[in-house]
């Protein structure tokens, strides 16, 4: 679905200039090869406490690192060669395996760098830019509402800037 057509630039192209809304990896399939420059993404974080207009179901963390994988390999294959891939991430997911039976905070950012370094798919890791976040939402803030076990919202998510190949 198209959100977006700038009417101000000539159509060549069915994704030309527009800002489609959709499921990422089925419409980055419909994409041709090394066609993009940019690709900005901002992945769901995998947690059932966000709420999104669309439900998106909480997987485990390596199926969600998996599901990532399939749309690095598709970014990688739209990107022309020195184009650059940008990713928001949050500083830290909780993440709870049921075969672990106990709670984990992972660092997403540094787990999504080491699943794209493995893939060997051309994207190389140029620079993290850190986003400071002004007015963060916070449901608590260190010792408050839990003096027993105090914990530190983060105030800011990572941008992790990929270039295919190319530097």
């Amino acid at each position: 679905k198209v959100v977006y057509d700038n009417p101000y630039v000539e159509k060549d192209e069915d994704f030309h200039n527009k800002i489609i809304c959709g499921d990422r990896i089925s419409v980055a399939k419909q994409l041709p090869d090394a066609w993009a420059n940019l690709i900005c993404l901002s992945p769901e974080y995998n947690v059932d406490r966000v709420k999104y207009d669309v439900p998106i179901p909480v997987v485990s963390h390596y199926e969600y690192l998996e599901k990532l994988n399939t749309l690095w390999v598709e970014c990688a294959r739209v990107l022309k060669i020195g184009g650059r891939l940008v990713v928001n991430l949050p500083a830290l997911v909780s993440v709870f395996e049921e075969n672990n039976h106990k709670p984990f905070n992972t660092p997403l950012f540094m787990d999504v760098v080491r699943e794209i370094e493995k893939l060997d798919i051309g994207l190389n890791l140029r620079e993290v830019l850190i986003w400071h976040k002004l007015n963060p939402i916070r449901k608590h803030h260190l010792s408050s509402p839990s003096p027993k076990n105090p914990c530190y919202r983060a105030e800011h998510e990572y941008l992790l800037i990929f270039s295919k190949k190319d530097w």
